[in-house]
């Protein structure tokens, strides 16, 4: 089934458990959204919500296990 372009793909039972733990970024990553909403994670940020964790993953930034 194809995705539509800049959709995340779905989770697998592997993405499901590490959200528990969370993801850490690497680097320092952030944007300025269609609506002018500024959105910052900072270089050691753990992320947790399921939400930005797709929306980071489908920009592809680089997260390592938390």
């Amino acid at each position: 089934m194809a995705r539509r372009r800049g959709e995340a793909p779905a989770a697998s039972p592997s993405d499901v458990v590490a959200v528990e733990v969370g993801f850490r970024l690497r680097f320092p990553y952030g944007f300025i959204d269609e609506d002018g909403t500024h959105r910052f994670w900072g270089s050691g940020a753990v992320v947790e919500n399921t939400d930005d964790l797709a929306l980071l993953r489908a920009r592809r930034v680089d997260l390592e296990e938390a």
